[in-house]
């Protein structure tokens, strides 16, 4: 390792706790591989601990899916939390739109994970659901939002489901990527009545 270079990703992955090291790793094998990818014995022998160490952290395959899960929603707000001072708020909206695709376009399993429980129960999912509606509530103070008879929770709720639907739609080769991008920042504004 060079001085001034920090230590390597890997370095820097042997000083996390144990259990914080198991769930990035457990990410990175559900990420990369989707579900099939994940065992608890080929986790517990990339982290290098027995098997018994990770079933004492996580109980279960389930209770790590979960907290996967719950990262990656996490990691989600992270990415959209980068456009938060952006103004005016549809600016903002169309920033987070375009953060919510490449976020789904590099994660595709770790996508349709969060999406495979109600996001209602997903951890993480209401600090995404509440970020995005902060961000319709100032837009509809600017009057940007023309129809404004539905809660913010209600229209962020719309915009995940819209972003989902198209990053899928393009999963399964129904969009190209130009199409993609189209057609979902179109859809944005007619669901979500921007002027």
């Amino acid at each position: 390792m060079d001085a001034d270079s920090g230590p390597t990703e890997a370095e820097a992955r042997a000083q996390l706790p144990t259990s914080l090291r198991m769930l990035v790793e457990g990410r990175d094998l559900y990420g990369s591989e989707g579900p099939a990818g994940l065992s608890m014995r080929r986790l517990a022998n990339r982290v290098g601990v027995a098997l018994p160490e990770l079933y004492r952290h996580y109980p279960s395959r389930d209770r790590l899916v979960s907290a996967i899960a719950a990262h990656a929603w996490f990691s989600f707000n992270y990415d959209l939390r980068r456009h938060e001072d952006l103004e005016p708020a549809r600016a903002r909206l169309n920033a987070m739109t375009h953060d919510a695709l490449d976020f789904a376009l590099a994660n595709p399993h770790l996508w349709q994970l969060m999406f495979a429980r109600r996001v209602e129960e997903s951890a993480g999912s209401e600090i995404v659901l509440r970020r995005v509606a902060e961000t319709l509530w100032s837009a509809r103070r600017e009057e940007a939002i023309r129809d404004d008879t539905l809660p913010p929770t209600r229209y962020a709720r719309g915009w995940l489901a819209l972003v989902f639907g198209c990053a899928t739609l393009h999963r399964v080769g129904f969009y190209d990527d130009g199409e993609l991008r189209t057609t979902c920042m179109w859809s944005a504004g007619r669901v979500l009545g921007l002027a």
